[in-house]
C-alpha cells in the first residue's frame, strides 16, 4: 500500500499539462462516459449479462475516479504491486526503447481502476460471444447457415 495522488489519467497521462486543462478534460471525458454508459445500459437485452455487469463496473469505477477529481483535482491511488513478470515485460520493452525504465513495479492504482478493467474485460467477453450468437441465421428445413 502506498498513497499517491495522480493528477493525470491512466499511467499519468497528461500529468504535466496545466491543471485548468487537465481538470476540465478529465471531468468532461468522465461525464461523457457516464452519460454514454447510462444510455447504453437502458438498451441492453436480457441475455447480455456480461455487458450488463461490465457496464455497471465501468460506471462505478468512473464515478469513483470522477468524485476524486472533483474533490481533490487528482485520483487517489494506493495499491502498489511488484512482480517478476512486470520486470520481464519491462525488460522486453527496453529492447524497443532504450529510454524505457526497467522496474518490477506496476503503476500504482485504486479499486475504481480494478472495476474499470474487469468491466472492460466483461464487455469484451460480450462482444465476442454475442458475435457468435448473431452469426447464425435460420436456413431452409430448420438448418442453420453460418455467415
Amino acid at each position: 500500500m502506498r498513497l499517491a495522488y495522480n493528477p493525470g489519467g491512466a499511467w499519468s497521462l497528461l500529468r504535466e499539462a496545466p491543471e485548468a486543462f487537465r481538470r476540465v478534460f478529465f471531468i468532461s471525458v468522465s461525464v461523457a462516459a457516464i452519460v454514454f454508459i447510462v444510455s447504453l445500459y437502458s438498451r441492453l437485452q436480457s441475455r447480455q449479462r456480461a455487458l450488463k455487469w461490465g457496464l455497471a463496473l465501468v460506471l462505478g469505477g468512473a464515478l469513483g475516479n470522477l468524485a476524486d477529481r472533483i474533490v481533490r483535482s487528482s485520483v487517489v491511488d494506493f495499491v502498489e504491486y511488484h512482480a517478476k513478470w512486470v520486470e520481464s515485460l519491462n525488460s522486453l520493452l527496453r529492447h524497443a526503447s532504450s529510454s524505457w525504465v526497467v522496474t518490477d513495479q506496476w503503476p500504482t492504482f485504486n479499486v475504481a481502476d480494478v472495476w474499470i478493467c474487469i468491466g472492460v474485460g466483461l464487455m469484451a467477453v460480450d462482444m465476442f460471444t454475442s458475435r457468435r450468437a448473431h452469426s447464425r441465421v435460420p436456413g431452409a428445413l430448420g438448418t442453420e447457415i453460418v455467415r
